[in-house]
């Protein structure tokens, strides 16, 4: 919201811990109103989640960064092991899933409006390349921003993240469902 960093802290209730991210400012208690966020921890790490996994899966990316960074990788070789990594992230009880996040998204950065996701191409390409490959180091390649568009509505103190999916298909009208309107 205004550029600063969110903190991972946690509640419980009767036994059960939720975890959040909440604005610094809320609490070390400097601002006593509600503008400051704080935002399940869940819902956060989800969309990460599903966005690397969403990388991991474009094929024709991942064979042009392994072209560029680790030129001695098999690219069909590689593109396997990526979908094995993708697998593993998408399980729920997988242990790597948060090495596997840790290594490659460098940053997360929350706005009014979207989530945007800074993934960096070499990480990603030293995870799925071949054990003996060695990736190259190019100073003039950056991170790769993703963009997830979404809107915040706030629930009480807590504010819930209500993403939109621009790839996702409109759905066909119900026609029962309008005969009733």
């Amino acid at each position: 919201e205004v550029g600063d960093k969110l903190r991972a802290t946690h509640a419980a209730t009767r036994g059960t811990r939720y975890r959040y991210y909440v604005s610094k400012e809320l609490i070390e208690g400097r601002k006593k109103n509600e503008t400051g966020w704080r935002l399940p921890a869940r819902e956060i790490e989800s969309l990460v989640e599903h966005q690397l996994s969403r990388v991991l899966q474009d094929r024709p990316q991942l064979a042009d960064w392994i072209q560029r960074f680790a030129p001695g990788t098999t690219i069909t070789t590689a593109l396997d092991k990526a979908a094995m990594t993708q697998s593993e992230l998408s399980r729920p009880d997988s242990a790597r899933r948060k090495s596997i996040v840790q290594a490659t998204v460098k940053r997360v950065v929350l706005g009014n409006g979207e989530l945007k996701l800074e993934v960096d191409p070499k990480a990603v390409v030293a995870l799925i390349a071949d054990a003996h490959a060695t990736v190259r180091d190019m100073p003039d390649e950056g991170l790769v921003v993703i963009a997830c568009p979404m809107s915040l509505r706030r629930r009480g103190v807590e504010l819930r993240m209500v993403l939109s999916d621009v790839n996702a298909q409109a759905r066909a009208p119900d026609p029962a469902l309008i005969g009733l309107v």
